[in-house]
């Protein structure tokens, strides 16, 4: 039987696309993630209903959710920060291994269209979730 491939494997591999740290490889997996629970969140805050307020309010575990909603800019300033911080991480992560890597040649126009697409759909996907499950996302983020 094959073993899978070990992380050694994947970063000695990886040195042709400019992946030369384990850092890097974690981050091109993580910060996506990380944008899509904020885009999430972002959502979810923001198309709480007032009955679905009035159902945390009677649950005395969800104090801190109502803090949250007692501070409503602090929270819209806060996650668009966090957002901002994280796509600019991301935006230059993915810059730095298609410069570093030598994948800027004539099909660089295609590579950057395909992380566009990515991005969007990293965007898009977590909000209409986000809004769908509003109670439970903020439960869960909040």
């Amino acid at each position: 039987m094959d073993e899978p491939p070990s992380l050694s494997f994947i970063v000695n591999h990886s040195i042709d696309l400019g992946l030369t740290h384990p850092v890097i490889l974690i981050l091109v997996v993580v910060l996506p993630l990380v944008s899509a629970i904020i885009s999430a969140s972002e959502s979810a805050f923001a198309s709480i209903t007032r009955d679905q307020l009035d159902n945390f309010r009677k649950s005395f575990k969800h104090k801190r959710i109502l803090t949250l909603f007692d501070h409503t800019e602090l929270l819209k300033i806060t996650i668009k920060l966090l957002s901002v911080l994280v796509r600019v991480s991301l935006i230059s992560l993915l810059v730095m291994v298609l410069f570093d890597g030598g994948l800027l040649i004539p099909s660089g126009f295609g590579i950057g269209l395909i992380i566009l697409v990515m991005a969007l759909i990293v965007d898009l996907i977590p909000r209409i979730y986000g809004r769908r499950y509003a109670s439970g996302v903020v439960r869960l983020t909040g």
